[in-house]
């Protein structure tokens, strides 16, 4: 079946056109306006608009607590000084498009099944839009160095993350807890899986969730072998805005802090615990989590199921950096392959987002930092599609060399070892063969 999608000029209405880009040619062309609504003062460029419609934006009111619900005690800081935040940041107006969003199109290196029901319907008009934002330079700004979404990119992005949520058959080759029916193959687990549940539907009386949510977890050693959440962190993946930075009390008795990874210290939980800035124990924090996050929200990580593991939730739509990065590297794999190899939060960091994280040596790591790590790798893998495609392809060279340096290794040791066997057996027939001539010496 052919495709019927056109594309109206906002200027003139005309809606024969094929694809965005021709209406943005033929837009410049005729030198159409768009006006703003506050004083109807013209424009011929979308992003001169923009700019202009900021000094007619108000700073957004602070969420309201959802009546009903339990208090959070105050955010902790993990010990460690954040950077300030601006007294004030107004997001940018809202322009509405008339041109109709269509999905996101997949990509050459992307797996071959599919990681969502919805199907791509226009295979370059998410591309042409993002690619459009991320050529103005008032799109995305820093704020202390993390990237800052306008409100046109939130809406693009979101659509992006709900079409790269990977399936149940890359999760369970990845670790995670899929179904709360499964067999449990974890390798280290934390909390058994009879405890764990399926992220509940929010009650009509609540506040909405949010439509993407970045979390990490820190966690500790405890009796038994096992591994407990003792801080949690999750931020609103559009906004950038934090929605729990805690500190968690574990149930049993803590028998290692694990401090150079977790960035938790005795007297720290203690502290918190004694000025209520601490959540009771991994139960309370999942239901502190569930105010935010609903099956339709998209739960974001980095090795999220190590995260999900001490929090005992089963969780229907997941991106993870390092799920994602690492297949867009080993894109022949097929989902139910276990992936070769996945890079740190600290290596993605440092080669994509551009700065150093985890640097506070034995101090540990910062749940905050990691957090905001996550998000803007995926914010750069998005806005950077074509250096992405790069980067996988220079990991892709660097591992195929790796693999061949590793079976070169291999047959150089083996040709080690059979020239050692060759020598002690040439040694062996030389003594055979002396006695031999000697025995026939003898005889003659």
């Amino acid at each position: 079946m052919a495709d019927t999608t056109v594309f109206v000029c906002p200027g003139c209405d005309r809606n024969d056109f094929k694809s965005l880009r021709a209406v943005k040619t033929h837009f410049e062309l005729k030198k159409h306006k768009l006006f703003c609504d506050p004083c109807q003062k013209g424009f011929t460029n979308v992003w001169n608009l923009l700019q202009h419609t900021q000094k007619h934006q108000k700073p957004d009111q602070k969420e309201k607590i959802p009546s009903g619900s339990s208090p959070l005690p105050p955010p902790a800081t993990q010990g460690r000084k954040r950077a300030p935040k601006p007294k004030s940041n107004p997001k940018p107006l809202v322009v509405q498009p008339v041109v109709e969003v269509l999905p996101f199109p997949s990509h050459p290196w992307s797996p071959a099944a599919p990681r969502s029901p919805v199907e791509p319907t226009e295979m370059e008009s998410l591309d042409l839009q993002i690619e459009a934002l991320n050529l103005q330079p008032l799109v995305i700004t820093r704020t202390n160095r993390h990237a800052v979404l306008g409100l046109p990119e939130q809406s693009l992005y979101l659509r992006y993350l709900l079409l790269q949520c990977h399936n149940n058959i890359r999760l369970r080759a990845q670790g995670f807890i899929v179904e709360t029916i499964t067999d449990d193959t974890r390798r280290r687990p934390s909390i058994p899986k009879s405890l764990f549940l399926n992220t509940p539907a929010a009650v009509s009386s609540e506040a909405p969730r949010k439509s993407a949510v970045v979390l990490d977890c820190e966690m500790v050693q405890v009796a038994d072998g096992l591994r407990e959440v003792a801080y949690i962190t999750a931020i609103d993946f559009l906004t950038g805005d934090v929605l729990l930075d805690h500190y968690v009390q574990p149930d049993k008795k803590v028998v290692s802090w694990d401090t150079r990874y977790s960035g938790v210290t005795c007297d720290a939980m203690k502290k918190a615990v004694r000025k209520g800035q601490a959540i009771m124990g991994w139960r309370r924090a999942r239901q502190h989590l569930w105010k935010f996050v609903g099956p339709e929200t998209v739960l974001i990580g980095h090795s999220l199921n190590n995260d999900l593991d001490v929090l005992g939730i089963v969780h229907p739509k997941i991106v993870d950096s390092s799920i994602l990065t690492s297949e867009a590297v080993f894109n022949e794999l097929l989902p139910g392959q276990a992936l070769l190899r996945t890079w740190s939060l600290k290596t993605l960091t440092q080669e994509l987002a551009g700065y150093e994280i985890q640097t506070a040596g034995k101090k540990g790591h910062s749940a905050y930092e990691d957090t905001m790590a996550t998000r803007d790798i995926l914010i750069w893998c998005i806005r950077n599609q074509k250096l992405w495609a790069i980067w996988s392809a220079e990991r892709r060279d660097a591992e195929k060399i790796r693999a061949l340096e590793h079976e070169l290794a291999k047959i150089q040791a083996k040709l080690e070892q059979v020239k050692i066997n060759k020598e002690k057996s040439d040694k062996e027939r030389e003594e055979e063969k002396l006695e031999i001539m000697k025995l026939a010496a003898g005889l003659s």
